[in-house]
């Protein structure tokens, strides 16, 4: 497996899945060689530093992607996503300061 690593766009070598996310039929943890590496704690922190309740982040990220919040799960995201959704994220923490 190796140490984790940052190639510019992300983490590479980590390479664990466990468990499975409820209802939509995906891993916990998907392989995190995605580009979304970046992304997810900056998003995460809109709920994780209580600026909103986590339904209410991924609700406004669905509104801002165009996308019903069913869909709004990272681990659905191609790299395209991944990168609207930072942008995104970007903007709702600009919103709410």
């Amino acid at each position: 497996m190796g140490v984790p690593t940052v190639n510019g766009h992300g983490y590479t070598n980590v390479g664990a899945v466990v468990g499975m996310h409820l209802y939509i039929n995906l891993p916990h943890g998907t392989k995190f060689d995605r580009l979304d590496g970046p992304v997810r704690p900056l998003f995460f922190a809109l709920y994780k530093n209580e600026l909103m309740t986590r339904t209410d982040a991924y609700s406004s990220l669905a509104e801002h992607l165009g996308i019903d919040t069913s869909e709004c799960h990272f681990a659905l995201f191609d790299i395209d996503m991944c990168h609207k959704a930072e942008r995104a994220t970007q903007e709702i923490l600009k919103e709410i300061d």
